[in-house]
């Protein structure tokens, strides 16, 4: 069982048994905290589950995956996971670059969802993330016109380096902090992406900033030998 799957059945054996208020204890959101547990799999007798999300099972589950709204992140095993749940987990990331790190990481391993998964993240409390999430909106608005002039079901493929220039096109207008931070966490989430390591290699010695200078040999390592963090992880972490 996932490692966050199991952290949801530890929460169950508190003393309140309260679906909703274990699910703040989490930090999580009542109404999606529980898409990744089987409803037969918990004492619902009495509780009030009005608007509360569960995973689905059978034909739902595989309607769910074919239009996207649930993804398997599993590698060894199926590990079906609601792509809001996702996302909820890359808004809890607490620096506006790590969001959007993380943000490229769920369109790259997923990249027929892109417009899919940006409509779904909506608005971000950072300025430049924002600025970000229009430009991406666009690029793939621009892509699912395209396919649909050629009669395609899904956008014409955008290339990764691509994506990573817009990105940091708003950045490169900002604090040197703040790109600094974006390189950071680029390298930390995209690196097995060869094309991107390439280009975040390409970025990192050219840079003269001394703002990189206390993180280089951390990025340098993960160019190397790209860390290997799965979405289980990481809502393992965020739960």
């Amino acid at each position: 069982m996932s490692h966050w799957l199991q952290k949801v059945l530890e929460l169950l054996q508190a003393e309140t048994q309260d679906l909703r208020t274990l699910a703040l204890i989490a930090g999580g959101d009542p109404q999606i905290f529980y898409k990744g547990v089987r409803p037969q799999d918990l004492e619902l007798h009495g509780q009030n589950v009005d608007e509360m999300e569960f995973s689905s099972d059978g034909e739902d589950l595989v309607e769910a995956l074919l239009n996207g709204s649930v993804i398997n992140i599993g590698d060894d095993e199926n590990i079906f996971v609601d792509l809001e749940v996702l996302i909820f987990v890359i808004k809890k990331a607490k620096r506006q670059e790590e969001r959007l790190a993380l943000l490229l990481k769920l369109i790259l391993d997923n990249r027929t969802l892109g417009l899919r998964i940006v409509s779904l993240y909506g608005d971000d409390k950072a300025k430049y993330a924002n600025v970000v999430l229009a430009e991406l909106r666009r690029a793939f608005e621009g892509a699912e016109r395209q396919a649909s002039f050629f009669g395609a079901h899904h956008g014409v493929p955008i290339a990764d380096e691509h994506l990573v220039q817009i990105i940091q096109r708003p950045f490169s207008r900002g604090m040197p902090g703040n790109r600094s931070a974006l390189l950071y966490y680029m390298t930390l989430h995209l690196s097995k992406h060869k094309k991107i390591n390439e280009y975040l290699r390409s970025k990192l010695n050219k840079s003269e900033s001394i703002f990189i200078d206390p993180n280089r040999k951390q990025m340098e390592e993960f160019l190397d030998n790209p860390p290997k963090l799965t979405w289980d992880q990481l809502l393992s972490k965020a739960f």
